[in-house]
This record gives C-alpha cells, structure tokens and sequence, in this order.
C-alpha cells in the first residue's frame, strides 16, 4: 500500500486508515456471471459458477476412495492423506500453480504435482480460474497473484444436509469451524 488518509468521523468506526493507493495493482480480471460482493464495507465475495465436468469427475474419484469420517460427510479429495513428514509433524502438500498475466492457471509438477495428479489438473485448475478474479479483489490482505506461482491446497468434501422437516427449517451442518445450510 502506497498512501493512507484517515478516515472522516463517519467511517473512524469502521477503519482506523483509509488505503488510498495499492502497489502493485490488482489485475482487472473479468469476473464470473452472478459475483457479488457482500456489503460494501465487506471483503467478501462470491460466485456461482456452473462446472457439469468436475462433479462427475468428482462423482468417480468419491465412489474410489468411499472415505466417509463421521455421517452425512464425505472426504473426497483429502489433504490428509497427502501429507509430508516434518520435526514439527505431518503438513499438506501443496499443489504449485502458474498464475499468468490474464488470470489463466497452470499446474506445475507433473505427476508429483499430487497424489491425483489428474484429478488435481481437471478440477482444482478451473475451479482455481473462476476465483481468481475475485480473490484479486481482496484487500486485507491484497494478494499478489497474477505472474505468480501460488501454492494451493486441494481439498473436496460433501456434506450431505438432513432434509428439513418443517416449512420454515433451514437445513444445516455444523461443522468444526463452520455452519454450512
């Protein structure tokens, strides 16, 4: 970040300082159908994006490995079993990508790039490219990403929400850290 302002006393509750210059910029990425930004003081942003291949790609690979922890959860690609030995104990391997000027993403690797290297290149590589655009969007942290190498950990999983069983219900799981619903 190149220069602050501070902010006026409206805004002094939500920021101490107010960015007005970013360097290097963020690349102007065209962003996919449907993104939104969750409230303009927000640094949340989403989209839904329409990827038919990669679920049943990843339909095949659930029915290979039927790695299911606890009910209604299912590991489909699980970091955990991809894991490098270190004196402070096992971490996931990351795979590489090559981020080039217009957003486009390439493995690196070849077949150590993971254990599914396949798998790891026909599903995380799009899913990767439909969010870069907006991780470039994000200020805190801003990240570098375009002519980068970015380390990514694959990771897919299905949860399987119990059906509601009033009008008004909203179905949910309650994960670790997380509700989903």
């Amino acid at each position: 970040v190149l220069l602050y302002q501070r902010p006026t006393e409206k805004r002094r509750k939500h920021d101490l300082l107010i960015p007005l210059g970013f360097f290097p910029p963020a690349p102007k990425w065209s962003f996919p159908a449907g993104s939104r930004r969750w409230g303009q003081l927000s640094d949340v942003w989403s989209a839904c994006v329409e990827m038919p291949q990669i679920k049943g790609l990843m339909d095949t690979h659930a029915d290979l490995t039927l790695d299911r922890p606890i009910p209604r959860y299912q590991m489909i690609v699980d970091p955990n079993q991809f894991v490098r030995q270190t004196a402070r104990g096992p971490v996931w391997v990351p795979c590489e990508f090559d981020i080039d000027s217009e957003g486009h993403a390439q493995i690196v690797g070849g077949s150590r790039c993971h254990k599914y290297p396949a798998l790891a290149e026909k599903v995380a590589t799009p899913i990767l490219e439909a969010a870069l655009p907006l991780l470039a969007k994000l200020r805190r942290p801003q990240l570098l990403l375009d002519r980068r190498r970015l380390q990514i950990v694959f990771k897919a999983q299905r949860i399987i929400l119990p059906p509601k069983v009033h009008e008004d219900d909203e179905p949910e799981y309650i994960g670790m850290w997380h509700v989903d619903g």
